[in-house]
């Protein structure tokens, strides 16, 4: 049985399509290259990272160091440090046998006190480690220079950095990112990322501290046949069918992102057997479906002020905003051209709307959408 995943990465057989950029990504990765992997939230990038590519280079080197450290959020030097320092423990945990876990820790972290333990719940090995004094806080470039002179030397390796693009509100990161990333002439790097206008600071423009590096991948939308084929196959174990037209129609209203068209269509899934999708009732699930959610879009919303939640209503009743400070706009808001300016920068931050020269201000949740039209 095969079913609609979200909420949660995909396993690789129900990865949709995404076999080109697969390839451009293994191509990069066997020729050691430093690659930039970008498109919207929810287009699939870390389920492909984790469970295609990770997991092929890892069978195809039985002694690989692959670390992946998440940096969504992180809002300073120490909690970048901290996620850093997490994801090498962990790496380091996986790539070695268990059974000579605390010889390989001892032979290349002695300066670092590894201390290897069983954990209870799991009853795996965790490594820790810590300064002298027992401080548990390290120097990005303390991890870098681990694995490029004692990992990376001795172990196929490879770096994976989600949400790259966060290091950005940090400027002091940037900096000493760059001088460690520099060291990895040999051993491929992937930086993810989903906020195009905080990467092209960090990597685009002709000042960006990481201006040049590596070769850009990006994920775009899932072609409408292809889409169509895979809502088909799981459609059809439940006598469900839905024509090529409102398929596209599915897929349009959620703005072609597949983690909602997966929610809409498992939820169809659930509450119907034997049954022909068409427009209303593709309209008729969406209502359900928001319904269903609205105390997550409420507690959402609550993180903004009445004036920026005014703001986020315009933009989903009105989108796409071509022009957010233009006399007609602002009738609406209500709100001075200054502060929409400045929430229209938070908010991009956030990643709450997407911002395109061609495309206007649109809100990147297409849920949310639905759900500000109905509720607001």
């Amino acid at each position: 049985m095969k079913y609609f995943i979200f909420d949660k990465l995909l396993p690789r057989d129900d990865i949709c399509n995404l076999k080109k950029e697969k390839n451009l990504i293994l191509d990069g990765i066997k020729k050691k290259r430093h690659l930039v992997v970008y498109g919207p939230r929810n287009y699939g990038k870390t389920s492909i990272i984790k469970n295609v590519i990770i997991s092929d280079f890892k069978a195809g080197h039985k002694d690989a160091f692959v670390l992946f450290a998440d940096f969504m959020d992180v809002k300073d030097i120490a909690s970048i440090s901290n996620r850093l320092q997490n994801a090498f423990e962990n790496a380091f945990t996986s790539s070695f046998p268990v059974k000579n876990l605390l010889e390989q820790a001892t032979k290349l972290l002695l300066n670092f006190r590894p201390k290897v333990e069983i954990d209870a719940a799991t009853n795996l090995p965790n490594l820790s480690m810590s300064f002298e004094g027992g401080k548990k806080k390290f120097a990005i470039e303390s991890i870098f220079e681990i694995i490029s002179k004692k990992i990376a030397t001795r172990h196929p390796a490879l770096l994976v950095f989600d949400e790259f693009q966060d290091i950005a509100m940090v400027p002091e990161a940037v900096a000493r990112f760059r001088a460690c990333l520099q060291e990895f002439s040999d051993t491929p790097v992937i930086l993810l990322g989903s906020k195009k206008h905080l990467l092209a600071d960090l990597l685009v423009k002709a000042n960006a501290p990481l201006a040049g590096f590596g070769y850009d991948i990006e994920f775009g939308p899932i072609s409408y046949d292809e889409y169509h084929e895979y809502i088909m196959e799981r459609f059809k174990q439940q006598d469900i069918s839905i024509s090529r037209q409102d398929s596209q129609y599915l897929q349009d209203v959620m703005k072609r992102v597949p983690e909602a068209v997966n929610i809409i269509c498992a939820s169809l899934m659930e509450n119907f057997q034997s049954k022909i999708v068409d427009e209303a009732t593709i309209r008729a699930e969406l209502s359900r479906v928001i319904e269903q959610r609205r105390g997550r879009f409420e507690e959402y919303l609550s993180r903004f002020s009445a004036k920026e939640e005014q703001l986020l209503i315009c933009i989903a009743k009105h989108q796409p905003v071509r022009n957010p400070t233009g006399r007609d706009f602002l009738r609406l808001v209500d709100i001075s051209s200054r502060s929409v300016l400045v929430m229209i920068k938070k908010f991009r931050n956030q990643g709450a709307i997407d911002v395109d020269r061609n495309a206007g201000i649109n809100i990147a949740d297409p849920l949310l959408i639905h759900f500000l039209r109905l509720y607001r």
